[in-house]
C-alpha cells in the first residue's frame, strides 16, 4: 500500500483539474494518476479483506451476518476492479474505470453501514457471552475463573511485539490461539521460559501484531490469563480502528477522483479551520436548542493564531467538531438539569 499524504492528494488534485478539459493533455494527466489508483485500490482493498479474513481479535466475527456480508463485498468489489476493469490506459478505458469507480462509491457507503452493524452486533454478542461468537476462555464469568495462571507465549523466539492471539501454522492456515490450551513439554524446566512449544515453526501475524498496547501483554514470553478480558477488548478496538480507517483511506481515493473526473472540484483543500470551527459551533449550538427548547451553553472557540492554515478535508472536520460538540452541548445541559440558562460555556481550544 502506498502511503499518501492530504498535500499529495490536493497537489494532484489542483494538477488534474488545471488539465481537466485539455483534449489529449487532459487525459495524460488522468492517465498517470487512474493507472495508479486502478493498482493501489486493488491492493488496498485486498489488504483490507486480508486483514478482515484473518481476524486478529480472539472473537469469531465472521459468525456475524453483516461481517460475513462486508467480506463477500470486499471480494465482489476486488473481482470488479481485477477481473472486469481494463487498465487505464485509453480515453475509452478511463471511462470504463470512472464508471468502476462510482459503482465503488455507492458500495463503500453500505459497506460502511454493514461495518457499523456488525460491531453492534459484535457488541451485544460479546456482552450476552454468545457461545457462538465468544470463545471459552473469554466466555468464563469472572467469580467462576481460577487462580491466575501463566501462559507462554506461542512465539518464544519473537521478543520485540505484543504474543498475537492470532498465529501462522505451517500449513499456512491462520489459528486463533487459545491461552487456555498453551503447553510446555514435559522436558523444560520449571524455569525455563524459552522452551520449545507442541506448536512448532509457528509465526506471529504481520497483521495482527499490532493490535494490542495492553501492559500485560507486552512480555511475548509470557502472558496472565487474568490479563484476557482486556487484551481481547484492545485487540478489537485497535483491529477496528484499522479496519475502519482503511475504508475511510480507500473511499477518500475513489471520492476525490470521481468528484474532480465529474464536478472539477477536488475534496481535499487548503482550509481555515476556525472558520470550520465556527461554523460547527453555530449549528451545534442550534440543534441544541431546538432539542431541548431553550437556549443553549455557549462555546468559545479559542485560537491562539486564528488565521493559520492546513490541508484537511472540509467536511470531514466539520463532521467531527460537530459530533464532538453536539455531546458536549448534551453533557452540559444533562449535568445541569436543574438549570434553563446561565449554563457554565464550553470551550473548544484550536492549537
Amino acid at each position: 500500500m502506498t502511503k499518501l499524504t492530504l498535500s499529495q492528494y490536493y497537489t494532484a488534485g489542483r494538477h488534474l483539474i488545471k488539465n481537466r478539459n485539455g483534449g489529449d493533455a487532459g487525459f495524460s494527466a488522468f492517465r498517470l494518476t487512474a493507472t495508479f489508483l486502478h493498482q493501489e485500490l486493488s491492493v488496498r482493498i485486498g489488504q483490507t479483506a486480508l486483514g478482515f479474513e484473518q481476524n486478529p481479535t480472539p472473537y469469531h466475527i465472521r459468525r456475524i451476518p453483516q461481517f460475513e456480508a462486508l467480506l463477500a463485498n470486499y471480494a465482489d468489489d476486488l473481482a470488479l476492479l481485477v477481473d472486469r476493469t481494463p487498465a487505464p490506459t485509453t480515453p475509452e478505458a478511463n471511462d470504463a474505470f470512472v464508471g468502476t469507480l462510482r459503482q465503488l462509491r455507492v458500495k463503500y457507503r453500505a459497506n460502511m453501514w454493514l461495518l457499523s452493524q456488525g460491531l453492534r452486533e459484535l457488541a451485544w454478542a460479546i456482552s450476552a457471552r454468545d457461545p457462538h461468537i465468544v470463545p471459552d476462555f473469554l466466555s468464563q464469568k469472572a467469580g467462576r475463573r481460577t487462580a491466575p495462571r501463566q501462559h507462554h507465549s506461542l512465539t518464544p523466539g519473537y521478543p520485540n511485539l505484543s504474543a498475537p492471539m492470532a498465529c501462522l501454522a505451517p500449513s499456512g492456515n491462520m489459528e486463533m490461539a487459545d491461552p487456555t490450551k498453551w503447553t510446555r513439554p514435559a522436558s523444560a524446566g520449571a524455569g525455563d521460559a524459552t522452551a520449545d512449544l507442541h506448536h512448532q515453526n509457528w509465526t506471529p501475524n504481520r497483521v495482527c501484531s499490532e493490535f494490542c498496547n495492553e501492559p500485560a501483554c507486552q512480555n511475548p514470553r509470557l502472558w496472565i490469563s487474568d490479563g484476557a478480558q482486556r487484551c481481547a477488548e484492545n485487540r478489537m478496538r485497535r483491529f477496528f480502528d484499522w479496519l475502519y480507517s482503511m475504508n475511510l483511506g480507500t473511499q477518500l481515493l475513489i471520492e476525490d477522483h470521481v468528484a474532480i473526473h465529474d464536478y472539477g472540484h477536488n475534496l481535499v483543500q487548503i482550509i481555515q479551520p476556525l472558520a470550520i470551527a465556527n461554523r460547527a459551533a453555530h449549528d451545534a449550538r442550534m440543534i441544541c436548542e431546538r432539542h431541548f427548547g431553550f437556549p443553549a451553553p455557549a462555546i468559545k472557540v479559542i485560537a491562539p493564531k486564528p488565521g493559520v492554515t492546513t490541508t484537511y478535508v472540509p467536511h470531514y472536520l466539520y463532521s467531527m467538531l460537530l459530533q464532538l460538540l453536539n455531546n458536549a452541548l448534551r453533557a452540559t445541559v444533562e449535568h445541569h438539569q436543574d438549570r434553563r440558562s446561565g449554563f457554565p460555556a464550553i470551550r473548544l481550544v484550536m492549537s
